[in-house]
């Protein structure tokens, strides 16, 4: 009986963490939702979060190694996964519900939105038992389908930069241009306008990174092939 515990056991880990590398590898999707959120006057996610792991105090009675927590309010520079707390955590006394964390983007463990009561994402409740999450069903590989709005918007997207040129140079208060912005979030129409009004390609990030290195990293191959056609 031990023995049998032991494989469920070690199998469960294996589900689990197959079901984390899932969520790193399709998170660029989830990205991509939460750059067109952002945008958005009137919010259309009822609900976007990611959860992360935090390491608990060794010496606490009881406590696991790491505790699971969901982030709202996302934001992801390239390399750090940041936001608020969800919840209170149960392990750390010095951690309330929307205290700010960060985390490296290589310990993302899932994520998920709600769109009309619809889950996206969530693959590591579909795995244990929650309901599953929908997928929408499409012949086309999901990196190379343009989002809705970016389909929608490019002609005003198109007059907004001939009206404000400016915007094409612009650096928000992370030091991002627009262009590295929708070369992250795999946001094809607009990272060929921003590059048809003149946005540098060259520039990086704080953390070192151009444009096309983003595209490349999220694993946008319309992006990578628009900015490639920069080098």
């Amino acid at each position: 009986m031990t023995d049998n515990r032991m494989y469920f056991a070690n199998d469960e880990d294996a589900a689990r963490q197959a079901t984390y590398a899932a969520a790193r590898d399709t998170f660029e999707f989830f990205w991509r939702e939460l750059s067109w959120e952002y945008r958005r006057i009137v919010p259309g996610l009822e609900m976007a979060a990611v959860k992360l792991p935090f390491a608990t105090d060794a010496s606490a009675i009881d406590a696991p190694s790491h505790e699971h927590m969901w982030i709202f309010d996302v934001q992801f520079d390239g390399e750090q996964v940041s936001g608020s707390l969800l919840n209170d955590p149960e392990w750390f006394a010095g951690l309330t519900a929307g205290n700010a964390v960060s985390a490296p983007i290589t310990d993302l463990e899932d994520w998920m939105y709600v769109v009309d009561g619809q889950v996206y994402g969530g693959l590591f409740g579909k795995l244990f038992g929650s309901k599953p999450a929908q997928v929408a069903a499409t012949e086309q590989a999901p990196s190379e389908r343009e989002h809705p709005m970016s389909e929608n918007m490019g002609a005003k997207f198109d007059e907004g930069l001939r009206d404000q040129p400016d915007m094409v140079h612009f650096r928000d208060g992370a030091g991002w241009t627009p262009l590295q912005r929708d070369a992250a979030a795999g946001n094809d129409q607009p990272v060929s306008l921003l590059r048809k009004h003149g946005a540098d390609a060259s520039l990086r990030t704080p953390s070192g990174k151009t444009a096309l290195d983003l595209a490349r990293q999220m694993q946008w191959p319309r992006s990578v092939q628009l900015l490639e056609g920069d080098h």
